[in-house]
């Protein structure tokens, strides 16, 4: 939501307050989707080579 100050100080400190969260909020969805894809890596493997490392032992 966009403040509107005259000075014009106070309008690029808000402008910047704005993108700072804009960029936790992306941050945050992106740290998700990443341990999201960790886990299923993690599964998959162990699901591929699980039966192989048993043998192996």
């Amino acid at each position: 939501m966009p403040t509107f100050h005259k000075d014009p100080l106070k309008r690029l400190l808000a402008d910047v307050r704005a993108h700072e969260d804009e960029r936790r909020k992306r941050q945050e969805k992106h740290e998700i989707t990443y341990q999201q894809a960790l886990i299923a890596t993690r599964e998959k493997i162990k699901q591929t080579e699980g039966p192989d490392m048993k043998e192996r032992l």
